[in-house]
Order: structure tokens, then sequence, then C-alpha cells
């Protein structure tokens, strides 16, 4: 992912759309900002794998709950 980033900044640069000191910055911001991504990608697959257990609670006692819950 940095790669393409870096790319990009370097090719801005060259054409005279970024300064130096805009793409330190900009490279600073992104690499903060990918820690909070995984940070995120944690807390969903931990969500999804809640959501997944009360599916499967809910499959596994289908035939016990009784027809005015099975709206």
């Amino acid at each position: 992912m940095f790669r393409r980033i870096d790319s990009l900044l370097n090719k801005w640069q060259e054409a005279q759309l970024l300064s130096e000191a805009q793409v330190k910055e900009i490279q600073a911001f992104e690499q903060k900002r990918t820690h909070s991504s995984w940070s995120r990608s944690l807390y969903a697959l931990g969500f999804f794998a809640i959501f997944m257990g009360i599916v499967a609670l809910i499959a596994a006692n289908w035939w016990d709950i009784p027809p005015l819950f099975k709206l």
C-alpha cells in the first residue's frame, strides 16, 4: 500500500503539485492511519464472529422457538 502512495506522491511532487513538506506530512498521516485500520478490521471481525454465533444459536434451536417469535 505504501509503495503506491509513495509513487503517487513522488509523481505529484515532480509535477510541482505538492511541496516536499506536504509530501512528508501526507506520508506521516498515512502511516498513522494504517494502525487504526488494523484495529477497525479486528473490531469488524469480532462483530462478525458474535453475529454469526447468534445466528448459529437461533438456527440450532429453530424448532424450539415458538411460532409467535418466528416472524
